[in-house]
């Protein structure tokens, strides 16, 4: 597998929880998928299943090393957690055809910090 990229992304939960008292459904909306936004409202703590998803779809966008000058489409960059880290979703013609894109999230301590660590590759 030829490696096209790495991505890093830190989110600090306390933004989240401003953007998500202050915009609610509307931040949801614009940046998540419906089953994204299923699965970080069952966490417990909403703020911080979001700040997961948000890490992982900024990591995984700078994993493709995509350089174009219009919106990012992240609603269509869908971010689940699964057993192995993290499942990801593309829409078509946003990486080359064949890729393999993987994202690992963590939670820094005393849950403040939401890491997201993706790479990207070719079959």
């Amino acid at each position: 597998m030829a490696l096209l990229g790495v991505g890093i992304d830190v989110v600090e939960v306390a933004r989240v929880a401003r953007l998500l008292e202050r915009y609610g459904t509307a931040f949801e909306r614009r940046w998540f998928a419906p089953d994204e936004a299923l699965w970080a409202r069952r966490a417990g703590r909403p703020e911080i299943g979001f700040s997961a998803l948000l890490a992982g779809k900024e990591s995984v966008w700078k994993s493709l090393g995509v350089i174009d000058d219009g919106p990012v489409p992240w609603r269509s960059i869908h971010v689940l957690p699964d057993a192995a880290g993290g499942k990801v979703t593309l829409p078509d013609g946003l990486a080359p055809p064949a890729t393999t894109v993987r994202v690992d999230v963590t939670l820094g301590d005393r849950v403040a910090l939401a890491c997201a660590f993706a790479w990207s590759g070719m079959r």
